[in-house]
């Protein structure tokens, strides 16, 4: 394998990684500790997502700049965990962040599925990440035109 040919799976599986710890284990484990109360738990998880939208901003790049030398086919499975992060991004992310910045100034908010869109779209871009890792795993070998050779 190439180097950039074994970056694109390395790059999709360390996204998912990252996004398997920090919002799949790490913030809804702080809502777990009694001595944290909600108000605390989100100045905590705004802090947390904060550094996480980043490290997946950057792996989110460069794995973009790492497809430009994949072939067209290659680059159709990581087109959903990136437009997953797009949505999340620019839609589902400025309103939640909206929210927890009222809830911790201590405004009453009306209950809310966001958290539950947020939380599906991880999954779903967990999954589709996965998925692209492994298949550009088992494709990473063959010639640009797919073909073995």
């Amino acid at each position: 394998m190439t180097r950039v040919a074994i970056a694109v799976p390395v790059l999709a599986l360390v996204w998912a990684g990252v996004t398997i710890g920090g919002s799949l284990i790490a913030a809804p484990a702080k809502f777990a500790a009694p001595s944290l109360d909600l108000r605390m738990a989100l100045e905590v998880g705004h802090e947390q997502f904060f550094w996480i939208w980043i490290a997946e901003r950057v792996l989110c790049a460069v794995l973009i700049g790492a497809l430009v030398f994949r072939p067209p086919a290659a680059r159709w499975w990581l087109a959903a965990p990136i437009l997953v992060f797009a949505l999340q991004q620019l839609f589902v992310v400025p309103l939640l962040d909206a929210r927890t910045v009222r809830i911790i100034t201590g405004e009453t908010v009306p209950d809310s599925r966001l958290h539950l869109v947020f939380a599906v779209l991880e999954f779903v871009k967990v999954a589709a990440l996965v998925a692209a890792g492994i298949v550009a795993l088992r494709t990473g070998s063959s010639p640009p035109s797919g073909r073995a050779s």
